[in-house]
């Protein structure tokens, strides 16, 4: 046997054994790496469920998007004194992936126990139940229409319970 053989056969050797470890040290950190997503998804599903239960108790109503085009079942609570900006822009609360809804399209603003819906001067404009009267409060169960987007409004502490 010539002694090329024997080290490249023990070049072989160290590769296969080094290319092993990485590659075990690798799966190894994947597996870790998928338990602590999984463990963070749920910490932070949790976390939502506690947060819209406290939100539900303090809340004087909420909005839920009604737009066939749109996958949010979401509801979106309204603190008393708190404001919620809902249009096509990422900054934006409720964000309406529809081209009809200006980035800023409308302001949702909570006084001590109610909520009242204010244009932010957006093209298409703000129907509350098909007409353009934004200075009453929200009825619950109201429906509010931002150029082809529809959300409804349900107050907590009067009005249908949804």
């Amino acid at each position: 046997m010539e002694w090329t053989t024997v080290v490249v056969g023990a070049a072989a050797t160290v590769v296969t054994g080094a290319a092993t470890a990485y590659i075990t040290v690798r799966l190894g950190r994947r597996a870790e790496h998928r338990k602590w997503r999984l463990e963070l998804a749920q910490a932070m599903a949790e976390a939502t469920e506690t947060s819209q239960r406290l939100a539900s108790q303090l809340a004087i109503g909420f909005l839920k998007v009604a737009s066939e085009s749109s996958d949010d079942r979401r509801r979106y609570f309204i603190a008393p004194y708190g404001a919620l900006t809902v249009g096509r822009g990422a900054e934006c609360d409720i964000v309406l992936p529809d081209l009809s809804v200006s980035r800023m399209h409308a302001r949702f603003v909570a006084d001590r126990s109610q909520v009242y819906v204010q244009p932010l001067g957006a093209t298409n404009g703000v129907l509350v139940n098909g007409t353009y009267d934004v200075r009453s409060p929200l009825p619950s169960g109201a429906t509010i229409e931002l150029g082809g987007a529809m959300l409804e409004f349900f107050d907590l502490h009067r009005g249908r319970d949804v």
